[in-house]
C-alpha cells in the first residue's frame, strides 16, 4: 500500500493536484496500464485510499469515498508553517479569516498559499488540538476562522 501512496502523491504533486478523484486514479495511466493489460481494480484503489486516510497521507472528502485529499506535506507541516507565518507577522493574538490565508497576495511564498480551504482547516484544528489555536467555524466557508496562541 505504502508504494501506491507514493506513486499518487507523486503523481498529484506533479500535476498540483491536492485531491483526486477515484475514478480519475481507475482512469490514469498510473492504475491502468494498456501496454500489459492490468489495471488496478477500484477496490484496490479504495484500499489504498483507505491506507493513506490511516496513515495520514490523505482523507476522503466525504463518506461515499469517491475523492480523496492528498496530503504532499504532512499536515502538521501545514500547521506548523501557519503557526510560523502568524508568529512572524505579528499575528499571534488576532483572529484570520481562513481564505485569507490562502488566498492573501502577500502569502504568495508561503507553504499554505492556494490551498484548498478543508486543508489548511485541517491544519489550523490540528493547532487548536495541541493550544495554538482556536478555530471559529461558519456556515459560510469565507468566514471561518482561526485565533493563533503564542505557546
Amino acid at each position: 500500500m505504502k508504494m501506491w501512496s507514493d506513486i499518487i502523491l507523486s503523481y498529484c504533486k506533479s500535476q498540483g493536484l491536492h485531491s483526486i478523484s477515484l475514478g480519475q486514479l481507475y482512469d490514469s495511466e498510473l492504475c491502468n496500464n494498456q501496454s500489459i493489460k492490468r489495471r488496478l481494480s477500484m477496490n484496490d484503489i479504495k484500499a489504498v485510499g483507505t491506507w493513506m486516510q490511516n496513515n495520514k497521507f490523505g482523507d476522503f472528502t466525504s463518506d461515499s469515498k469517491e475523492k480523496i485529499f492528498v496530503y504532499w506535506r504532512p499536515i502538521q507541516e501545514v500547521a506548523q508553517a501557519i503557526h510560523t507565518w502568524a508568529d512572524n507577522t505579528g499575528r499571534i493574538g488576532s483572529v484570520e479569516t481562513i481564505i485569507d490565508l490562502t488566498d492573501d497576495p502577500a502569502n504568495k511564498n508561503e507553504l499554505f498559499f492556494k490551498l484548498p480551504i478543508e486543508i489548511v482547516m485541517k491544519a489550523c484544528s490540528a493547532l487548536q488540538e495541541v493550544g495554538k489555536a482556536q478555530v471559529f467555524y461558519s456556515d459560510n466557508t469565507d468566514t471561518h476562522g482561526v485565533k493563533f496562541f503564542n505557546i
